[in-house]
């Protein structure tokens, strides 16, 4: 046998080993040091008796549970990063800092050694929630709200309600933190039509939220909607444990005085009747400040397709949800991670305020009057006829009355704040998870502002989470500009100008937890790597992505650099090989490494150690050429094709059928 197809033996033969140890390896990852912890859990937050309904403009007193509200609790650990984050999503329609503050200072006293500030809270802004607010939101300084609807009912109290339900959240997320195992995660993108915007546009310019677009005036719908379905999956043992599920659109379907976790409580019924009962789901809404789950257009064809399937639209939402779902899992659990980077930061963010204009302020002045003298007129004619009281929802009309003086009244307050005031404090967090980014803010945030963080993330997917605190709409100005409920003063805390700053922090700190450590170990930038040319296309079948002890007709060319650039190449069109060698430092041997290469034109495939490890093609992308050469790309170098014993063969090669070709900006090596 010549030294050729001894070379193509050995290196088939280390191919397929690497296959059988890739395999093996993947089942046994999750039990190494440097594995991810995984814990879940999940809690009943239902109160025993009637509460407040939180969401809307008036007070709305339970009658009954439709279905229930729950917390749910997803625990991550990387005992090599020495990072923790626990995600706690609730049924609710916000998370007052007073709920958060409670869970954590919960779970600190049990857990002292997990770190507040990696509890990240999020609710799904379904309507039909407790209220589970007792300040007034980004006011520190506010007393406790006591009488959020200016009625007296026989319901729990808020403040009760948020003490019974912060230890219920706290002992879940304990139980999560004490659950969690060896365990992995892969990642998806699918879609499922759930939000639509909501705001309708007329030919005034003015925008109405959720108007009626059969009227004559009508021209458009307002903005943007993203039907993008975000999927995290856990395993552990082996398993599917659980279900990180983020998607633009608020839980909202219902309008009942019943408590409901809306389609949230569907989705997770379908997925279970599909996947097993005992499966967690956690629940997420990206950026949907300007979204609704509600029908706007073709509704009676919509309806007629819910009559003719026998479907609620909660129902029909959940079939939509689990359908993406389970055509989804069976694609990414061929790349499950048991060892993801796994970073976090929090951050108090500065924003400004949103500007009252003065005769905004004297406006609501004038409504606080007559507001103020509406609602005593209705608690003198509750007193003087006691009565009235035995009517059905009795409190409605008067409490819409309160809460109307009081959206005035928070008006003139942050007139006179923004004298002196004109920033307030959100907190934000950002969070790594191997090639998945999460990023949080308070907020409604318009769709607009959750795709601009999304496309400028360095993340391969981005899963934007809003309602990570107390809510207020952050609308654009678009939106500002068509005047609808959500974007006018007394609707937002801030205005345009925060949401660019919102979005710019995202973005910035996003690209650090993404940020590339080269390890400095490949040659440095214009440095050469051997380069040959392929003009017959028989470099594979030739073995040169195997050693070779020879350096024959192999040139020494810089990278990066274009190929044409070359003077002993030229215009050169087709395939060319790249090779170079880089040792594994002590220190990182049993590691795992990323390839980064800022671009290659056109096409790439990977090699290390004789094996593909991976590409950036046509075939691999579905993309064409012309959108393949200026793109960056990873390639993953698993622990098991890495030698740890002298020196790493990396090979690379390119296609171009036109312009300059090669490598042409840097490539590093970073941990993975």
């Amino acid at each position: 046998m010549n030294k050729l197809s001894k070379m193509k033996k050995f290196c088939a033969l280390a191919f397929a080993s690497t296959q059988v140890i890739t395999s093996t390896e993947k089942a046994l990852a999750a039990e190494t040091e440097d594995s991810l912890r995984v814990g879940w859990s999940m809690v009943d937050i239902t109160p025993g008796k009637p509460v407040f309904l939180a969401g809307y403009s008036y007070a709305r007193v339970s009658e009954g549970v439709e279905d229930p509200v729950s917390a749910t609790v997803l625990a991550l650990e990387s005992p090599r990063d020495g990072t923790e984050v626990v995600m706690v999503s609730c049924d609710l329609l916000n998370i007052s800092d007073s709920l958060r503050d409670s869970v954590r200072r919960a779970v600190s006293r049990a857990v002292p050694e997990l770190s507040p500030q990696s509890i990240l809270m999020m609710a799904t802004h379904t309507h039909n929630a407790p209220y589970a607010g007792t300040t007034i939101r980004y006011r520190p300084e506010s007393p406790p709200d006591t009488d959020p609807y200016g009625i007296d009912v026989d319901v729990i109290d808020p403040v009760d309600y948020v003490s019974w339900a912060s230890e219920r959240i706290a002992d879940a997320a304990v139980r999560a933190w004490n659950n969690r195992s060896p365990g992995g995660v892969a990642y998806g993108l699918s879609h499922a039509v759930v939000g639509q915007n909501r705001l309708v546009a007329y030919a005034s310019g003015q925008s109405q939220m959720y108007g009626k677009p059969n009227k004559a005036s009508f021209r458009h719908i307002e903005g943007y909607e993203d039907h993008s379905l975000n999927i995290l999956a856990t395993y552990n043992q082996g398993k599917l444990s659980g279900l990180v599920l983020n998607i633009a659109c608020p839980s909202q379907v219902g309008s009942a005085f019943m408590i409901s976790a809306d389609f949230w409580h569907d989705v997770r019924a379908e997925l279970r009747s599909r996947l097993g009962n005992k499966l967690f789901i956690l629940a997420q809404t990206a950026a949907a400040g300007d979204q609704s789950p509600q029908t706007i257009r073709n509704k009676a064809a919509q309806y007629r397709m819910l009559s003719l399937a026998r479907r609620s639209w909660r129902h029909e939402i959940a079939t939509r949800i689990a359908d993406a779902v389970i055509n989804t899992l069976p694609l990414i659990e061929k790349e499950i991670d048991f060892a993801p980077r796994l970073q976090h930061h929090v951050d108090q963010l500065e924003l400004p305020r949103r500007f009252i204009p003065e005769d905004d302020m004297l406006k609501a002045k004038a409504a606080v009057v007559d507001g103020q003298r509406a609602y005593r007129e209705m608690l003198v004619e509750l007193k003087a006829d006691p009565a009235l009281r035995a009517r059905k929802q009795w409190y409605v009309d008067i409490s819409r009355a309160h809460r109307a003086v009081r959206r005035q009244q928070n008006v003139i307050h942050r007139f006179t704040l923004q004298q002196n005031h004109p920033t307030f404090t959100i907190e934000t967090h950002a969070v790594r998870l191997g090639d998945v980014a999460f990023v949080s803010n308070p907020f409604e945030l318009y769709l607009d502002y959750g795709i601009q963080i999304q496309e400028r993330s360095p993340a391969t997917q981005t899963f934007v989470i809003q309602l990570a605190g107390p809510g207020s709409y952050l609308p654009t100005k678009r939106s500002i500009a068509g005047g609808a409920y959500g974007a006018v003063p007394a609707s937002t805390d801030a205005g345009p100008e925060g949401g660019e700053t919102l979005v710019e922090w995202s973005v910035a700190a996003l690209a650090e937890l993404f940020k590339v450590e080269d390890l400095g170990l490949l040659p440095e930038a214009g440095c050469s790597w051997e380069f040959r040319i392929d003009p017959e296309g028989k470099g594979i079948e030739s073995a040169w992505h195997c050693e070779a002890k020879d350096s024959d007709n192999w040139l020494q060319i810089p990278v990066p650099a274009r190929w044409s650039q070359i003077e002993t190449v030229g215009d050169y069109l087709g395939y060319g090989w790249y090779r170079t060698h880089f040792a594994m430092p002590k220190q990182l041997r049993g590691r795992s490494l990323r390839l980064h290469f800022g671009a290659v034109d056109e096409q790439a495939w990977v090699y290390l150690n004789g094996e593909l490890v991976g590409e950036h093609s046509v075939e691999s992308t579905c993309l064409s050429p012309g959108y393949l050469w200026d793109q960056e790309f990873t390639v993953d170098l698993p622990a098991n094709v890495l030698s740890t014993e002298g020196e790493n063969l990396l090979v690379v090669r390119v296609h171009s059928h036109k312009g300059q070709a090669g490598i042409y900006r840097p490539v590093q090596i970073s941990l993975r």
